[in-house]
């Protein structure tokens, strides 16, 4: 597995230039609950686990993990979407905020509840128990007015045609796919050149036409292969067995290139996703091809699930670990 479009002074010169980059990334902002504990015995009451709480952690997710993702890397991201009216809600903006996020584009409404996810584990790292507290509603008129009048002005202020920039469409399916949004956003990113990566619900694929690629999961690429949409490249994960690019606009069609894991020690594979969904906008934004792009986010998600619950790849970890791929 090399890289095929750049040479090694060529990707260095790329990687150099993320500090400067600047990304939109709209989605679904959930908060990630971590409970860390210690199981000795079992209940009196019922034949489970008493687990004793010995840590706990609080992170952004969904399309905030991508934003951390791409923030570990220096850049700047701007955070459009909506969040809920709730503590959870104020939690999870000063979470990205003190990652060095601009939450100004962040909409909060009271029709919406923050979707939680808490996983609660061992020590060890071994999961026992998720519980998800998710959001059903949808922004109010006021905020989704507001929103929509602002979502293209959001792609022209913050991605300044002399730096680095991507579009980053995160949808968890938790109420930020705006039907007439997201493709407004898409269009916006593509009449200023902006490259656009997309993760998308098959539910909500129609949406994401004119991407540059989006970065679904196996079974959720077979899903949106049934949906008869149209796509110019998906980038699939694979779990174990890597992840794979599908380019459309290749001859043949659907010519395809699988990309094997990486990683020699698995440890938690939260997030690994959203890891992917950031490396391949960070690859398209510096001006990698997609196979190169496809490439390096590959072995970001091996760094990645080696480490405890969701966590980032820092560009200096990245740019050592890419030396022995070109």
């Amino acid at each position: 597995m090399r890289f095929r479009d750049t040479s090694r002074e060529d990707l260095y010169a790329a990687l150099d230039k993320l500090p400067q980059a600047r990304f939109v990334v709209y989605g679904d902002y959930l908060l990630d609950h971590w409970i860390e504990t210690e199981v000795t015995r079992l209940s009196p009451e019922a034949p489970v686990p008493v687990a004793r709480v010995v840590d706990e952690h609080w992170t952004p997710g969904g399309a905030g993990h991508v934003a951390m993702s791409l923030l570990a890397l220096g850049a700047g991201v701007a955070c459009c979407g909506f969040r809920g009216s709730d503590d959870e809600g104020l939690l999870l903006s000063q979470l990205l905020s003190d990652g060095g996020a601009n939450t100004n584009f962040l909409g909060y409404s009271p029709e919406m509840t923050t979707t939680t996810k808490t996983r609660i584990m061992l020590t060890s790292g071994q999961h026992l128990l998720r519980v998800d507290d998710d959001n059903e509603g949808r922004p109010d008129a006021e905020v989704l007015d507001i929103m929509h009048r602002n979502v293209a002005e959001t792609v022209w202020k913050w991605c300044h045609e002399d730096l680095p920039r991507a579009v980053v469409v995160s949808d968890y399916n938790k109420g930020s796919m705006i039907e007439t949004m997201v493709p407004e956003l898409i269009a916006a990113a593509r009449e200023r050149g902006v490259p656009v990566v997309g993760d998308p619900k098959p539910a909500n694929v129609g949406m994401f036409y004119g991407c540059d690629a989006i970065c679904p999961n196996e079974h959720e690429y077979h899903d949106i292969l049934n949906r008869d949409c149209l796509i110019r490249a998906a980038i699939t994960t694979l779990g174990s067995r890597g992840m794979e690019l599908t380019d459309f606009a290749r001859e043949p069609a659907a010519c395809a290139c699988t990309f094997p894991a990486t990683a020699t020690h698995v440890r938690d594979v939260c997030g690994a996703g959203d890891t992917v969904t950031a490396f391949v906008a960070a690859g398209l934004a510096v001006g990698l091809s997609l196979h190169d792009a496809a490439l390096m986010a590959n072995v970001a998600a091996g760094l990645a699930v080696e480490k405890p619950r969701c966590s980032t790849v820092a560009l200096a970890e990245i740019t050592a670990e890419l030396h022995q791929y070109v």
